[in-house]
């Protein structure tokens, strides 16, 4: 028998991540752990609560955050580093290893094993939000593996071309807990998810609220997920805004209230500096019914059906730029089954696990 191809997807919940990544992998590793014989995941239980995985023998799950070698995650971590060490696994593909992958990689090369990695940014800059030292380590990374798995057709990564395959797709990885949450009629609510970091522009959405508040009034509210380096900003702001308006324009909500939020919102921001494309939580959006207001920067285009005249692209970051689009949006209080066609036809697991188990040499049957 042909030895398992390992996919480490990593999220460590205490550090506030909503990475779509680790999510995505997440999801693939327990979609096809359940259908081949040739996968394994390393994953987090945080992950496996939110996505409602199945745990089984293929399934490792460490705990999440404080001690990531603490005696509940040491026999799980010794299994799985020892089976690299010993080359019990034909491919490790590195989806999100944090910490792990100062210990993963020089393993691998010590073994001879395969390892590969997802790249799931259009830029380097984008990958590391601007920090110097975590784009030193995705060089490293990307100079080390023996494939890398892209997802933006116009990716910066030139240098390694030839390491390179570019996937057709990607998919929600919610999609169990969204086909249930679908609703036609839709509140005065945008949300933003993402990390609350500048590269995210949390501040410009706040600021378009506020700015359409001040020329439109009515009952619009914003829902926030997500944490980061600015978070502390972002709440001083929210509660300037809940005490100009007399009410909770902002709220932050809990990653487990997401899909339920989005079932209801007329309008998802996604407001990146570098790109939009594909974005995890824009997807999950789209698929509920949510019309999308995104900056207009690399690949973001894609992401869109060009028949859905609710949704905007724009290439400002001046909140009255955003001014007509949002009303345009808001204007109608229905669901956009265009833009939930347009993913649930583009965007599948199927297709997305069709694609990677060619990219590790394996076959689905």
């Amino acid at each position: 028998m042909k030895k398992p191809v390992l996919i480490v997807s990593i999220l460590y919940k205490s550090r506030g991540g909503v990475g779509g990544m680790a999510q995505r992998f997440s999801y693939l590793g327990g979609y096809l752990t359940s259908r081949l014989d040739g996968f394994e995941v390393l994953t987090t239980k945080s992950l496996v609560d939110s996505l409602e995985l199945k745990v089984n023998d293929k399934v490792k799950v460490i705990e999440d955050g404080g001690d990531l070698f603490s005696l509940k995650n040491f026999f799980v971590l010794s299994l799985v580093l020892s089976r690299i060490l010993f080359r019990k696994y034909s491919q490790v593909h590195i989806a999100g290893a944090g910490r792990l992958i100062k210990i993963i990689m020089p393993l691998c090369k010590f073994s001879n094993t395969k390892v590969s990695c997802t790249f799931a940014s259009r830029t380097l800059e984008m990958a590391s939000y601007g920090d110097r030292n975590a784009k030193k380590q995705w060089v490293e990374v990307l100079e080390a593996v023996d494939a890398i798995d892209v997802l933006n057709p116009s990716h910066d990564l030139k240098g390694w071309a030839e390491k390179i395959s570019v996937s057709p797709c990607s998919f929600p990885s919610k999609r169990n807990l969204i086909d249930a949450c679908f609703s036609d009629m839709r509140e005065e609510t945008v949300v933003f998810c993402g990390a609350l970091e500048k590269t995210k522009n949390p501040i410009l959405a706040l600021d378009i609220v506020d700015r359409y508040l001040e020329l439109y009034g009515g009952g619009l509210s914003i829902v926030i997920f997500g944490s980061g380096s600015l978070k502390e900003q972002v709440e001083n702001y929210a509660q300037k805004l809940n005490e100009k308006y007399v009410r909770n324009v902002v709220v932050f909500g809990e990653q487990s209230q997401l899909v339920s939020t989005l079932s209801k919102a007329s309008v998802f921001f996604s407001l990146q500096e570098y790109d939009n494309y594909p974005s995890q939580s824009m997807m999950e959006a789209m698929l509920l019914g949510c019309k999308v207001i995104a900056t207009d920067e690399g690949d973001t285009r894609l992401m869109l059906p060009k028949d859905e005249a609710m949704n905007a692209v724009v290439a400002s970051r001046e909140s009255e730029d955003f001014m007509f689009s949002l009303h345009a949006a808001l204007s109608d209080s229905t669901a956009s089954k265009i833009n939930s066609k347009f993913i649930d036809e583009s965007h599948s697991v199927e297709r997305f696990s069709d694609y990677f188990c060619g990219f590790v040499g394996l076959k689905e049957s």
